[in-house]
Order: structure tokens, then C-alpha cells, then sequence
């Protein structure tokens, strides 16, 4: 649904970063994943500001930190493969 959002703002996404992961998804940090891209397609800064607000307000879900620093070594090995192969992009 974060996608669909015309004019993402920072409340925004600190509300879809704050929901949990239904319990009967078999993949959660792949939803958690798909969550964090939609928001960094927004702007990256956004991303950042979001996740910052989360760590200021200290009632962050369970292993956020861990997770979102995942996702960030995710977008630099990214980064990395398309300066190796940039025609390769999906």
C-alpha cells in the first residue's frame, strides 16, 4: 500500500515501518524488504528520517535496527552489481 501513497511523507512511513508482520506470512523480511524499497523509492532521505524518528522515539519493533541495516548492505551490493553490469537492470 506504500506505494500507492501519491505524496509520501514521514508520518506516513513511520506508521508502515511500526506495523507488524501478520504472524501466518511465511516470509516476513520479505515483506519488511518490500516495505523499505517502496519507501526508498520515495527518497532515500526519507527512508533515513523515518528510521531515525524510530530510534529517537525508542519504541522501535522487534530487531528494526538489524533489519534495516540488512537492507542498506542489500542496496549497496545493488549499487555494486549494477556498476559491474549495468546493463543488467531490471
Amino acid at each position: 500500500l506504500v506505494k500507492h501513497i501519491p505524496h509520501l511523507e514521514i508520518h506516513h512511513a513511520e506508521i508502515a515501518l511500526r506495523k507488524s508482520v501478520p504472524p501466518y506470512e511465511k516470509k516476513p523480511l520479505m515483506i519488511l524488504d518490500k516495505v523499505f524499497y517502496a519507501i526508498n523509492e520515495s527518497g532515500e532521505d526519507l527512508l533515513k528520517k523515518a528510521v531515525e524518528k524510530i530510534a529517537e522515539e525508542g519504541n522501535e519493533p522487534g530487531d528494526f535496527q538489524g533489519n534495516y541495516e540488512r537492507f542498506r548492505e542489500i542496496l549497496k551490493d545493488e549499487k555494486f552489481l549494477i556498476s559491474l553490469y549495468p546493463n543488467a537492470r531490471g
